[in-house]
């Protein structure tokens, strides 16, 4: 019972992409559909392993420098799972199976706690910050500055409590989880950038990326499965900016929402297949 709220919350974004398709020539788009190029599909399927062997390689970075007892191959049957518990749950929430997870490899449920937030902390740091980038090329410079200084202000404070916020992590391991981050971005861009040669969007790489970001943190937000609604409605509106049909917009969006649940299944197949245990009880075999 105490899940139906979040649930409901969740189902805004639901409402709205069912809201977008009452507004569209469904026919249009589902033409537009039919036109993509199978081949940029695929080349976009196969960069989804890319980005989780990234991903699962910085957690195993972070979990092993915070005194993790693990090796590559638990690192990356966690995080898979946590994956996809993670976007079958209102949220993201599921990702928070993690945490027992690390407390069985032999840290703290400080450590472990801290140690989920900063992998997900990373990517919406660099995201941000791309994000103010993206805020100038499209909005404004003012509202980029002052998302620049609001971002600015949570690092300082996160700084000055870091002693007891964040494990004790050396230097080299953060540092390459920050790298780690901007090359699974760059990955994630070039995907994206694939997928829209295969629509035929024509858009300028720049332009395109600004807009990209901007929509990847709208899709954040956690009123929609997956960004569902949420990013379709994002999409339209800056396509449109451009001259780009709602209906070809709508199309590009929900593509990129199917891809995502169907990559989703290498982390179910982790979850299945590999079940995190509880706490004190015996590790992955």
């Amino acid at each position: 019972m105490q899940r139906i709220p979040m649930y409901a919350i969740k189902g805004i974004g639901i409402v709205l992409f069912i809201w977008i398709l009452l507004k569209i020539d469904i026919q249009q788009a589902s033409t537009n559909l039919m036109q993509v190029s199978v081949l940029a599909l695929v080349a976009a399927i196969i960069l989804f392993p890319v980005i989780y062997l990234i991903k699962s390689y910085r957690w195993h970075v972070l979990t092993s420098a915070a005194g993790a007892d693990t090796n590559f191959k638990e690192s990356m049957r966690i995080y898979m799972s946590g994956l996809f518990l993670g976007i079958a749950t209102p949220g993201k929430l599921g990702e928070a199976i993690k945490i027992p997870a690390l407390v069985n490899q032999g840290l703290k449920i400080k450590d472990a706690t801290s140690i989920t937030v900063i992998d997900r902390a990373l990517d919406v740091l660099i995201l941000g910050i791309i994000g103010i980038w993206a805020s100038a090329k499209l909005i404004s410079a003012n509202f980029a500055f002052g998302i620049g200084l609001t971002g600015s202000l949570i690092m300082i404070l996160i700084l000055l409590t870091r002693k007891i916020l964040l494990p004790n992590i050396n230097i080299k391991s953060w540092l390459s989880a920050l790298i780690l981050t901007v090359v699974n971005w760059c990955v994630y861009f070039l995907q994206l950038w694939i997928l829209s040669v295969g629509f035929d969007l024509q858009i300028v790489l720049p332009i395109f990326i600004s807009i990209m970001t901007l929509v990847g943190i709208i899709s954040i937000l956690p009123i929609a499965p997956a960004g569902l609604g949420t990013r379709d409605a994002a999409i339209i509106y800056f396509f449109g900016t451009l001259g780009i049909a709602a209906e070809k917009a709508i199309t590009f969006s929900f593509t990129i929402f199917i891809l995502t649940l169907f990559a989703s299944s290498i982390g179910a197949y982790f979850w299945i297949r590999y079940p995190l245990k509880q706490p004190h009880e015996k590790k992955f075999i």
